[in-house]
């Protein structure tokens, strides 16, 4: 049996106390003004193994391998879409325990406006800020 139950949503804080600045990055994925840091060492070694094993897969040119390169990309994409929902998580709880709003820095049109060679170029452009 299963039953289903309405649970009426809370009403948005519309006058914050202050506000819970947070600071995106390649290194540490998200810094609180809070100095709470979300580190992001392990997903970037990942990421590393992932980007040499597409490109290995990628140099084959097989069939077979076009198609574990395509069912690769995607398992990373759910990889790092569930490490950023995680800590979006974490941050936005502890700014409605703390009753803040939260201030998110503007990242808009920075793979335009950064000029890197290639090897730091590659880790700006698989960077998920979005």
């Amino acid at each position: 049996m299963i039953a289903t139950c309405e649970i009426p949503e809370a009403a948005p804080n519309s006058h914050p106390v202050g506000f819970l600045g947070v600071d995106l990055g390649i290194v540490n994925i998200a810094v609180t003004s809070d100095g709470e840091r979300h580190c992001g060492r392990r997903i970037n070694r990942k990421r590393e193994q992932d980007r040499k094993l597409r490109s290995k897969l990628q140099k084959k040119h097989t069939t077979s391998a076009k198609r574990r390169a395509k069912k690769y990309a995607g398992k990373e994409a759910r990889r790092a879409k569930d490490i950023n929902h995680k800590i979006s998580k974490r941050i936005v709880a502890e700014a409605e325990r703390t009753g803040r709003g939260i201030a998110l820095e503007t990242l808009t049109g920075i793979r335009e406006r950064a000029r890197l060679r290639k090897p730091p170029r590659t880790t700006l452009h698989s960077w998920p800020f979005a």
